[in-house]
């Protein structure tokens, strides 16, 4: 597990990489992490844009534009 400031460091990479982008394509690899992928999944993410990209303890939020929250 990361520790606090490196999670902040990734963020602001994130930021300023990725923010206000849009996700244009989304390909699946495989069915599942640890869990299956909600139906629609990758369809739901494309042509969304990233609104903002936050930190909750030691996870990172990403925010679309769509109401859907990546962790």
């Amino acid at each position: 597990m990361p520790e606090l400031p490196e999670v902040e460091t990734v963020i602001h990479g994130l930021r300023a990489k990725i923010l206000h982008k849009k996700i244009e394509k989304v390909t699946l690899f495989r069915k599942n992490l640890r869990f299956d992928f909600p139906e629609k999944f990758a369809e739901n993410l494309q042509n969304s844009v990233i609104t903002d990209i936050q930190r909750r303890a030691k996870y990172i939020l990403i925010f679309l534009s769509n109401d859907m929250v990546l962790l």
